[in-house]
């Protein structure tokens, strides 16, 4: 409890917290909000850079569509085709992170640099990871390019695209019951060329950018996952597109460190002895971290509604699989109404009181803020993942190969 006096405001200052009452007092709760949302919105920040690289034809634009979770016309897709569509580097923000970019560059092959040359050209140290996108064979600008990236210390992945055309080819041949021998013998050549290349230690990830449920397009995130510090691997984390129930249960882990966070935030605003502000920060903080865990979920309409067209079902189907009505109404009346419904929400509005005596208001105030905004996260938190798990069973349903 003495630390709770000593350090009650380590996410707003004093300047941020007169700010707020005075917005509070003048203009109420709904003008408070934007305030919170700014400083929360810091928090998810941290920039992941991702360049995708690889000659024409390969499926560059078609995979970082599908790291992003956008279909081909999805509003701020990458153009698909297989004319070579980049001249320059290109970036393509995620639709509910902006802080996560893949970046298209031009495939070296299309460009008249060296490999070297071509890394200064695309001003490659700004980049967190290098993708290298291969066709059905193995080119020696893919092998320079990948020496140089070596030497310069940085990561970079190879991805061998359109595995579905495989699986098809195999299949009008009547050998489908070949594909895991086929996929093992790519793979074998895979590692044979790189040994004999001089890059023994790297890896090939077998994808399809049209079915990134498939092959190996989840290991291949877990290993870019691995391969970031701390607090890009949670952004990235929660940029990945709901896949499968595992990618769920990634985000849900991260998302529970991001409920204790907004609790020790309640909880420091619960301390500070100006009425209103207790409860005007707290509903903000409780409202923005919401709407955050919804639309990292894939909960929210723009999010559901270009699902419903990928999967070319209607968008009130699989709106009908959320748990908890409360998922789709996220508003400040709705947060009190849960809240009030609660024990620990009520102590919280009724604690308002107890600001008027400032030592004993700040010490009750930051506990009990602390214990609902857990409390009521916490619960949202499981439904929320709940909802996204049904509605990926519904989206598949029938039909597992739309995703």
């Amino acid at each position: 409890m003495g630390q709770s006096q000593s350090k009650p405001n380590r996410f707003f200052n004093d300047e941020e917290i007169k700010m707020i009452a005075q917005v509070y007092n003048q203009e109420g709760l709904d003008a408070v909000l934007p305030l919170i949302k700014d400083k929360c919105d810091n928090l998810d920040n941290e920039k992941v850079t991702i360049a995708v690289t690889g000659e024409s034809g390969v499926g560059k634009s078609a995979f970082i569509n599908a790291m992003r979770g956008l279909g081909p016309n999805d509003e701020g897709a990458a153009e698909e085709g297989i004319i070579e569509q980049t001249s320059k580097p290109t970036p393509y923000q995620h639709p509910t992170l902006p802080s996560v970019c893949l970046w298209d560059l031009p495939g070296i092959g299309t460009t008249r640099f060296s490999a070297r040359q071509y890394l200064d050209k695309v001003n490659f140290n700004t980049y967190d990871l290098f993708v290298l996108i291969t066709g059905e064979r193995f080119k020696e600008n893919d092998v320079k390019l990948a020496k140089e990236i070596k030497k310069m210390g940085k990561e970079f992945y190879f991805v061998r695209s359109k595995m579905d055309t495989v699986e098809v080819n195999l299949n009008e041949v009547g050998q489908h019951d070949r594909l895991e021998e086929v996929f093992d013998e790519i793979r074998m050549y895979y590692n044979r060329s790189l040994k004999e290349s001089g890059l023994p230690t790297s890896q090939v990830f077998l994808v399809s950018s049209r079915y990134p449920h498939r092959y190996d397009f989840m290991e291949f995130f877990g290993c870019l996952e691995s391969e970031l510090p701390d607090k890009k691997k949670n952004v990235f984390v929660l940029s990945l597109p709901n896949l499968t129930e595992a990618v769920i249960e990634k985000k849900k882990k991260v998302l529970r460190a991001k409920v204790l966070l907004a609790a020790v935030v309640s909880g420091g605003i619960g301390a500070i002895p100006i009425p209103g502000v207790s409860v005007a920060c707290d509903i903000g903080i409780l409202v923005v971290t919401l709407l955050h865990m919804r639309s990292y979920l894939g909960l929210d309409d723009e999010s559901l509604c270009r699902l419903a067209c990928r999967v070319n079902k209607p968008v009130q189907e699989l709106k009908a699989e959320i748990t908890s009505p409360f998922v789709l109404n996220i508003t400040p009346s709705s947060v009190i109404k849960l809240l009030t419904s609660t024990v620990s929400g009520a102590a919280m509005i009724a604690d308002e009181a107890l600001l008027l005596i400032p030592v004993i208001g700040s010490v009750i105030g930051a506990t009990v803020s602390f214990t609902a905004t857990c409390f009521l996260l916490n619960s949202a938190l499981n439904d929320f993942a709940k909802s996204a798990l049904n509605v990926l069973k519904k989206a598949i349903e029938d039909n597992s190969e739309v995703l």
